[in-house]
Parts: structure tokens; sequence; C-alpha cells
């Protein structure tokens, strides 16, 4: 840029350089956050330009989301920055890891933007995502198969047993995995029946419910719904 500076010794429509420059301030207590986000910049595009293989994992949890990351930083063996409560980056050999949490009434749920050099670094830390941020509910769930010798069925509503996490499916904590089709509207009368203990009014307020949300067929979600709320 260029301005026109008076000057007694030259002419005074000779125009002269004058360097712009800029510059920011920010006050002490800032500067904390101001580093973390440096950092955070400079890990994101070591990610980006070294890692080619990308992974999005959710999970959703009855914690604290504070307790999750807590866990995620002790236990995944990775280097743990925490930027503010609801997000944190995690960086390891092979590995980078961006972690968004969000507050729910009751729960938490988390998002993992996964970066790794290969396939199978990243289905490593993947379960190692999901394994700590469920770590004291498979914990419960194994000490009541093991020590009580009971079982625990879980339900899910996904169309594909693959899409479960890995941590619920391997051999010794899932027995069995078992799909149900969708029942007929009399083949879902007989189990409310069963349901309800042969009560005539619940069986009848259960059933008419059903009716009304679905004409061709249920689940068994809205079978057991039905009868509890009946």
């Amino acid at each position: 840029m260029t301005i026109h500076k008076l000057n007694p010794d030259r002419a005074a429509d000779e125009p002269r350089p004058f360097n712009v420059g800029m510059s920011f301030k920010c006050e002490l207590r800032d500067l904390a956050d101001v580093v973390i986000q440096t950092r955070a910049i400079q890990a994101f595009e070591n990610a980006a330009a070294t890692y080619p293989i990308h992974r999005l994992v959710r999970c959703s949890v009855k914690r604290k989301l504070e307790d999750v990351f807590d866990d995620l930083a002790l236990r995944t063996g990775l280097l743990a920055q925490r930027l503010n409560r609801s997000f944190m980056l995690l960086d390891g050999p092979g590995v980078f890891v961006q972690c968004d949490g969000w507050r729910k009434a009751g729960y938490c749920s988390c998002t993992f933007n996964v970066w790794a050099n290969t396939v199978q670094r990243a289905d490593e830390i993947r379960l190692s995502l999901l394994t700590a941020a469920a770590h004291r509910f498979l914990m419960i769930a194994d000490g009541v198969v093991r020590a009580q010798g009971r079982k625990i069925i879980f339900t899910t509503n996904l169309p594909n047993v693959r899409d479960i996490d890995e941590a619920l499916l391997r051999p010794g904590r899932c027995f069995a995995a078992v799909e149900t089709r969708p029942l007929k509207h009399n083949e879902a009368a007989a189990l409310i029946v069963r349901l309800c203990n042969g009560d005539a009014a619940r069986c009848e307020a259960a059933i008419e419910k059903l009716h009304r949300e679905s004409e061709k067929s249920v689940s068994l979600a809205q079978i057991y719904r039905a009868c509890r709320n009946a």
C-alpha cells in the first residue's frame, strides 16, 4: 500500500511506500485456550495430510459426559487434549480422533471422527473408544453373567446385527443373536394374551392400541410397549 505523505525535503506529491501491519491481542486468561486451539488446528492439518482412513463412530450411554471423557482420556492409551467440556482431541501413533459430546436428559451422546494410517488401526481405535465409553456397563454385564450365571437380553432396532458394536458381540459376552420379524395382528394378539396373563381388559386395550399404530404388522417393541401402557 502507498500513501502520499508530505515531506519538506521531497516533492509534496511524490508517493512513498508505507507498510501496513495488523496485530491482535487477547487477555492473559484466554492464552491457554489460544494455545490449545492452535495445537488443534495443527493436529487437524497433520491428520488430513497423513492419515487416509476415516471412520465415523457414534454412541450414546447413560452416563455423565464428563465421566465418559475422563475414561476416554485415561483408558484409550492416547494423548488427550480437552478443549472444553464437550470437545476433546485424542492423538497417538497412526491415529487422530476428534471427540464431540452432547448432554441429554439422563444420558450423553458422543460422535468420534477417527483418522488412521491403516484400516486395522482405525478399527482398533473404534473398538477402544466404544469400550472406554461403555466399560462400566460391560463390566457389570460380565459380572452378572460370570458370577450369577444369568443371561442378559438386549434388543435393538438396527436392521443389521453387524451394525452392533463388536464389544457387545464378542464370544463369551454374546451367546446368540436372534432376529425377529414383524408379527401379524393375530400373532401379536396371541403374544399379548400371554404377556398380560389373561387379563381381558389389558389385552383388549393393548390390541386396540396396536391396531391404531399399524394396519399390517407390528414389532416386538410395539407389542411390549402396548402391554406396558395398557
